[in-house]
């Protein structure tokens, strides 16, 4: 087939922007730092909770008081490991954060991260296997045992736990099951072994937190992330760890966001001119970044579809776990869809490519890491064709995509019959259509399902930095759906995570952390396009023809 032609990727023609009701004014009474750990490294800016008018509102500081660092990871052969100087830095941010604020003010802090990665402790405290990143390789030799042991073929039951908390990517070996299968094998993890997920090591090292036996805790968002626990995140899944033989004791308690885990001064780290850092309350948020992001996107419209959009796009249908039951997850099975987040905000799920795809450009077309401009010059134009690519398919997976999506681009043309594209915009236009469509069929696939969801959208609401930062896409995802796409806030989890802080300690209600959010966010919508809808609707009838026959997403 030839390439399209003719088709404009159009800019927001009718963009309503509202006026954001927020300035950083009233009595200041609680400041949240949020420590954001990414694989790019970490940072803390802070939120400001202030009391305007007998009303509770959240800002966000001024960039200038925003403090980060980079992450050392080390690299021996195949091994990526995390330099255990995190636990360091992270308190260092978190204190000099903190200065820019009054003494009489009360401190917050939570943490979230990387969806997997860890540490495991022996109980003496000494490390039986080093803090690991999610992309460590030793995970494929954990994904080759499960895939014996869990297999479709030999156990039908438990294939279908772990797809139903990957969001349908069952077999993509960064979850912390895997790691700690190749671990146990290499090294066997005792009984009496302290298994710490990423945020769980972070959280010991700044309170100290023990639960029953000494226990550390996790949050519920990694129970499911971890891909170990069970659908209702309540508990580790005996049968699964069994089967896998990895020490269900190992495992750390698990809390329901909210919780409080103790304070500063029970940790390890001391600020020498701070007794308010001090005394700050450490509080389990969505420990997962995508939980939090969740989070503040319930509180804000919990019937309307949610697009988390930064290194992975996430779409998203909130849905009562109180319904989920067999049939349930066999329909959600079918449909590539899973379930994540936290206790409270649980989501229907589909994990799709974003912003590594653009990363991966960029880095391939030798632009800076920021130059999303220059990245999407002229792909708005009439005359650069484009292939209409699904980058769900095996053509485009995580090694993939992250070496060179031009090759990917090629070789799924070519499965499909496709003409290949070869210029610059091209490609970029065929991956930015691809995002928007396998967006929207995410988006139809959760309005087939409204009885498990009980969602029937009137509108999409998106976060996080790839919305934030993209127009096109955003104005282009309005019109293949026909439903208005609302812009909330760049940095989600942080918003969502102080929410569940606020809300966990008793300091205000969920109605009044709802105002707060709705009241400062970005006030941007784009509304669909009618001119544009005809021709969006043959490029989805193309599209999952295609897929279908490609076996995608």
């Amino acid at each position: 087939m030839d390439l399209v032609r003719g088709f404009v990727l159009r800019a927001p023609l009718r963009a309503n922007v509202g006026t954001r009701t927020l300035n950083a004014e009233g009595r200041l009474t609680h400041v949240v730092l949020p420590l954001d750990v990414g694989a790019s490294g970490a940072k803390v800016r802070p939120l400001e909770v202030r009391d305007v008018k007998g009303r509770l509102r959240m800002f966000e500081a001024p960039s200038s008081l925003e403090k980060g660092f980079k992450i050392d990871f080390k690299r021996s052969g195949e091994r990526t490991l995390i330099d255990t100087s995190i636990f360091v830095d992270s308190g260092l941010a978190l204190m000099e954060a903190n200065d820019g604020y009054p003494a009489d003010v009360q401190r917050i802090i939570t943490v979230d991260t990387f969806g997997a990665g860890g540490l495991i402790l022996n109980r003496d405290g000494d490390i039986h296997a080093p803090f690991y990143m999610y992309t460590d390789r030793q995970s494929a030799a954990g994904i080759e045992d499960a895939k014996q042991t869990l297999g479709i073929w030999a156990n039908e039951d438990l294939f279908r736990l772990i797809h139903s908390q990957s969001a349908g990517q069952a077999w993509v070996d960064l979850y912390n099951l895997y790691h700690l299968t190749a671990i146990n094998r290499r090294n066997p993890i005792p009984d009496d072994a302290m298994i710490l997920n990423t945020p769980d090591a972070i959280y010991r090292y700044l309170c100290n937190f023990s639960g029953r036996d000494g226990k550390p805790a996790t949050e519920t968002s990694f129970v499911r992330t971890s891909l170990c626990g069970n659908v209702a995140a309540d508990a580790w899944n005996e049968a699964l760890l069994s089967e896998m033989g990895l020490p269900i004791s190992a495992f750390p308690e698990i809390v329901p966001p909210g919780t409080l885990l103790g304070n500063i001064n029970n940790g390890m780290v001391r600020h020498p001119d701070s007794p308010a850092f001090n005394a700050a309350q450490v509080v389990a948020g969505g420990t997962h970044d995508t939980a939090g992001a969740f989070a503040a996107l319930k509180m804000m419209a919990p019937d309307s579809i949610v697009l988390s959009s930064g290194t992975w796009n996430l779409m998203a249908a909130f849905v009562d776990m109180g319904i989920i039951d067999q049939a349930a997850l066999d329909i959600l099975f079918s449909k590539n869809l899973g379930i994540e987040g936290a206790r409270g905000s649980e989501v229907v799920i589909r994990n799709i490519r974003g912003a590594m795809l653009v990363d991966s450009m960029l880095a391939e077309f030798k632009l800076g890491k920021d130059d999303h401009d220059t990245l999407f010059t002229g792909i708005d134009r009439s005359d650069v064709p484009f292939a209409i690519v699904d980058i769900g398919s095996p053509h485009f997976t995580y090694e993939q995509n992250s070496a060179n999506v031009s090759d990917a681009v090629t070789a799924y043309c070519n499965a499909a019959g496709w003409e290949v594209p070869q210029e610059q915009a091209s490609i970029v236009k065929s991956v930015v259509i691809g995002m928007i469509l396998a967006m929207a069929d995410t988006a139809r696939a959760f309005i087939g399902i409204s009885n498990i969801t009980g969602v029937r959208p009137r509108s999409v609401l998106v976060g996080g930095g790839l919305a934030m930062n993209n127009d096109l896409m955003m104005q282009g995802l309005a019109d293949a759906l026909n439903l208005p796409v609302v812009r909330t806030y760049g940095r989600l989890a942080g918003f969502g995570n102080a929410a569940i802080a606020l809300k966990g300690l008793g300091i205000a209600t969920e109605l009044d952390i709802a105002e707060s959010l709705l009241a400062g966010s970005s006030g941007v919508t784009f509304e669909p396009d009618i001119n544009n809808a005809g021709m969006w609707v043959a490029l989805y009838s193309a599209y999952r023809s295609v897929s279908q026959r490609l076996g995608g997403s």
